[in-house]
């Protein structure tokens, strides 16, 4: 089954949803057959060059089967400061966490 998953990530209720999405398929039981995909938009125009580069990075992190592992530690990088630049979002690219 494939979830998609439409956010803004300087966006407190992208942030909520994403969270409770990840705490819902914990508990699923069948997170192996969950494809999660996400979906760009823009809730706030007045950060959408900060928001277009989050999203090339979620999109390229996404060829390499790693998107909700950035989309994480995009989402947790807006949440600690609204308006991140592009150093910060590297930053958290390289400090996000892959699995083994």
């Amino acid at each position: 089954m494939k979830i998609e998953l439409w956010s803004d990530f300087s966006s407190a209720d992208s942030y909520l949803a994403f969270v409770r999405l990840g705490e819902a398929l914990e508990q699923f039981g069948h997170r192996e057959s969950i494809q999660l995909e996400f979906r760009s938009f823009v809730k706030n125009p007045e950060k959408e060059v900060h928001i277009e580069e989050s999203h090339k990075l979620l999109h390229f992190a996404k060829q390499h089967g790693k998107q909700t592992f950035i989309a994480k530690a995009l989402f947790e990088t807006y949440a600690r400061q609204p308006s991140p630049g592009t150093g910060d979002l590297l930053h958290a690219a390289q400090m996000a966490k892959w699995p083994d």
